[in-house]
């Protein structure tokens, strides 16, 4: 129902936080042949559930199913549906005089993939929906080797036209669109036989209604006095940013398995830059058994026009720029992660754990939380 009051952070930890570590398979880096792409299996069927809780009062639990079809010469096209089941009471919820709430989003996915030569095409669609959000989502990439299958380049577009509504409230009386347009250029370079570096630069944009329509920033007067009304949140239409990162990815033959280490550097036109440091490990225990670990540190400064109070200095002077956005304040995140993998032939799978701490050093309303998300995953491959 109102989800979009915690800023859909929640959703954005769930995918940041389910551990994705893979093996080091080099000539997977590259756009495969359709000879090598024949000898994958032609269906996939795969059925994951993520269970997310905080101590923000919020938990999510969100089942998907998808279905993968190779196709003949090569490529593969597959789909995918999703819910998620969202209830929260968090600070965010309370702050706005409601005790909490439970929201419930479908989402619906297609995507396909088709090589030509050393040149792979894809893209993907996606719609969500919600009682007061609808989501669009369109997906364009090209990949293509440099001279030899060792180097890889990728590009990607993405495109994520929403409509922002209020629940209990006709779309006709209300509602506001957002534009997203987000691009990926990385290149991959094998250095060896067990070594391998990825470069990455991602330029986004957004404009539209930035805000959340149930979002309201509270005022004090001079003296430090916490005033009677609130005022709509107001950001700006338009958001630019740029991210720049580097990904190695070495295979060590003790373990049998890899190391890989991420790094990520964001700035933006609201003033936030952030860091983020990843470090994963995936070993070999027996055959057809796997172990993972890993560990990410991410921090970020506060937008330019962020203030933990916004004060009235005179009747009637608001300031412009006005948000109780926590995702604009200053905060570090931390995060350790372990992964179970297996695989018995037909059928595989893994179980996923991660435990994140979020320090917030500058938000009027919470301090600290502590997520924890758990994420099962099933494959069959006849």
């Amino acid at each position: 129902m109102r989800l979009q009051l915690i800023s859909r952070s929640a959703v954005a930890l769930l995918s940041v936080s389910s551990l994705a570590v893979s093996s080091l398979a080099v000539s997977s880096l590259a756009p495969r042949s359709a000879a090598a792409q024949s000898s994958s299996p032609e269906w996939r069927l795969a059925a994951d559930a993520l269970y997310y809780t905080d101590t923000d009062n919020v938990t999510a639990v969100s089942p998907s199913l998808s279905v993968r079809r190779r196709l003949d010469g090569g490529g593969w096209v597959g789909v995918r549906g999703a819910v998620d089941v969202v209830s929260a009471a968090s600070v965010d919820v309370i702050s706005h005089a409601t005790t909490g709430f439970e929201e419930v989003r479908s989402e619906g996915s297609f995507d396909l993939s088709v090589p030509a030569g050393d040149v792979t095409v894809s893209s993907a669609y996606r719609f969500s929906y919600e009682p007061d959000y609808l989501s669009n989502g369109l997906s364009l990439g090209l990949q293509f080797r440099l001279g030899s299958p060792d180097t890889v380049l990728s590009i990607n577009y993405r495109l994520s036209w929403d409509v922002v509504s209020r629940v209990h409230t006709s779309w006709e009386a209300f509602s506001e669109d957002l534009f997203t347009h987000g691009a990926a250029l990385s290149l991959t370079q094998n250095l060896g036989s067990e070594t391998v570096l990825r470069l990455v630069y991602a330029p986004m944009v957004q404009h539209g209604f930035l805000e959340k329509p149930y979002r309201y920033v509270p005022l004090f007067g001079p003296a430090g006095q916490r005033l009677a009304n609130r005022i709509p949140e107001n950001v700006p239409d338009l958001r630019h940013g740029h991210a720049l990162g580097v990904r190695l990815l070495q295979y060590l033959e003790p373990i049998d398995g890899s190391v890989r280490l991420d790094y990520q550097f964001y700035a933006g036109s609201w003033g936030v830059t952030s860091h983020i440091v990843e470090v994963v490990g995936l070993a070999s225990v027996v055959d057809g058994f796997r172990l993972g670990l890993r560990g990410r540190v991410y921090g970020q400064t506060a937008a330019s026009f962020w203030q933990r109070t916004y004060t009235i200095e005179q009747v009637g002077h608001v300031p412009r720029w006005r948000s109780l956005n926590r995702d604009l304040s200053p905060y570090y995140a931390l995060t350790g992660a372990a992964r179970m993998e297996w695989n018995t032939g037909e059928f595989s799978g893994h179980i996923d754990g991660a435990v994140t701490l979020t320090r917030f050093e500058d938000f009027l309303l919470l301090d600290e939380r502590v997520a924890i998300v758990t994420q099962i995953g099933l494959r069959w491959t006849p």
